[in-house]
């Protein structure tokens, strides 16, 4: 036999054995659930999960409606039926209050137990929820391993997610207390199209929220991206702002660099070691506040504003356009600045910076 054939040979076991491992590895166990829950009034929707997806949906019924389905999949038909009976969802109803709870046996969910793996190439678990509510019901979510996705929340909503990606069209609750919630850790992709009042916890994550009213966001080694805002206020460490037309921000940050495209209204950053960049500040702006340390700060002012200034720098410096209306004191490494710049006699603006080993350049855009 030539080597031509030998290597068909060879080449066709190969195949056969690549599919008879596939045809192997793909046996199923499949339960659904289906449960539909009366109202008689506003409701509260609670969902604990892992290993799947939570699908949150509208409808204009006064009921809520939940399906589940589990799969298993592991090469042993025996084993993946074995692994489906240590799987429930337990539903309660409480009057109008729902939850439904996914319970998994320890000895299959225990990574490195010999039952457990989520990958592609070995046997795995996925339990997806599908659920259909009223857009004003009290959401409370807690998720791992997966993703979720919430159309629209006009009610108090908590969503807690680990190691997932959430889509959320619309959360829209207002200022009423306690605010509306969301904490991400280690969520690759998370998007808000639309929220009023909100407060956001992240922890190696990575959110987008197209426009919002009030945003109060805890960040660490994470990523912020806003197009819109009218209010931001945060604690960030380690992280990056991205943020688009904002009018109010405040923030105290580590480690971290904020860049806005277009500044309304006001600013008041504390920084150390990170910079701060601002490209667009129109006239009506009413107050900059800049305390940092070992980070610089670049503001583009219109070149038609007005406004007083009081500044100091150590190891540093502080630019502004030229106003003989400013006095300028220098001594060794130490500078400050005080007095006003602009074209107004009386400008009601006011900048006042405060930085050490770092430059701040408050010159008009160019």
């Amino acid at each position: 036999m030539n080597s031509s054939a030998i290597k068909k040979q060879v080449l066709t076991l190969i195949i056969l054995a690549g599919l008879a491992a596939t045809s192997y590895g793909t046996q199923e166990a499949v339960r659904k659930y289906e449960k539909l829950f009366p109202l008689t009034d506003r409701a509260s929707l609670e969902i604990s999960n892992r290993y799947g997806s939570i699908d949150i949906r509208n409808w204009d019924r006064e009921e809520i409606s939940v399906e589940v389905l589990v799969k298993v999949t592991h090469a042993s038909q025996e084993t993946a039926d074995r692994q489906l009976s240590h799987i429930s969802v337990n539903f309660t109803q409480v009057n109008n209050s729902v939850s439904a709870v996914t319970t998994i046996d320890q000895r299959i969910s225990r990574p490195g137990s010999r039952w457990f793996s989520s990958g592609e190439d070995g046997p795995g678990i996925t339990i997806d929820y599908i659920v259909y509510a009223p857009r004003e019901t009290d959401l409370k979510i807690s998720h791992r391993y997966g993703d979720v996705f919430v159309n629209e929340a006009t009610g108090h909503t908590l969503i807690e997610l680990w190691y997932g990606n959430l889509q959320a069209n619309k959360i829209i609750r207002d200022n009423t207390r306690p605010l509306s919630e969301i904490t991400l850790a280690y969520s690759p992709k998370a998007t808000i199209n639309e929220a009023q009042w909100l407060k956001v916890n992240m922890r190696y994550s990575d959110l987008t929220v197209e426009t919002c009213r009030a945003l109060v966001v805890s960040s660490r080694y994470s990523k912020l991206r806003v197009e819109s805002a009218s209010s931001i206020v945060s604690e960030a460490n380690y992280s990056e702002y991205i943020l688009g037309r904002i009018n109010n921000f405040v923030s105290e940050g580590a480690y971290t660099n904020y860049s806005i495209n277009t500044l309304l209204n006001s600013l008041d950053v504390e920084s150390r070691y990170g910079n701060v960049r601002v490209d667009n500040v129109p006239p009506g702006f009413s107050k900059v506040r800049f305390v940092g340390s070992y980070g610089n700060m670049r503001m583009g002012l219109d070149e038609r504003a007005s406004y007083k200034i009081e500044s100091s720098a150590s190891y540093g410096t502080v630019t502004i356009p030229q106003s003989e209306r400013v006095n300028r004191i220098s001594r060794g490494q130490q500078s400050t600045l005080s007095g006003k710049v602009g074209d107004d006699p009386s400008p009601s603006a006011v900048i006042e910076i405060n930085t050490r080993y770092g430059n701040v350049n408050l010159n008009p855009r160019r």
